[in-house]
């Protein structure tokens, strides 16, 4: 084999080696890891950003930023009841679809949820 064909070879091996150390598999017996939630923030009267746009099986997680208590609350859907700075609330979203929340404390204080399919 010549000196170039060495180097080739340990390089491809090298990129083989870096690319099994970056997979994200999960211990023997363990669940893989789940995908990160779509992040909403709640903060100064205002969810941030107001409109997330989502795959069908996605979940969105609001997390309460400020200080006076929120809720998120769908018309014909979850409820967070209400959620105290440092707080959050999930949900999964499964069916495609246009979803209004708004917060039943503080009027006009809205946001929307697009469920792609």
């Amino acid at each position: 084999m010549t000196p170039r064909q060495s180097v080739v070879t340990l390089a491809i091996a090298l990129a083989a080696v870096l690319t099994a150390c970056d997979a994200e598999e999960a211990p023997e017996g363990e669940a893989a890891p789940a995908e990160a939630a779509t992040e909403i923030e709640v903060v100064d009267n205002s969810f941030s950003p107001e409109t997330v746009e989502v795959a069908a099986g996605d979940t969105i997680r609001w997390t309460h930023e400020g200080q006076a208590a929120h809720t998120v609350t769908f018309e014909d859907g979850p409820d967070s009841g209400t959620i105290d700075s440092g707080d959050t609330f999930s949900h999964t979203f499964d069916e495609p679809g246009e979803y209004a929340y708004v917060c039943s404390i503080h009027p006009g204080m809205e946001g929307t949820v697009v469920v792609e399919g």
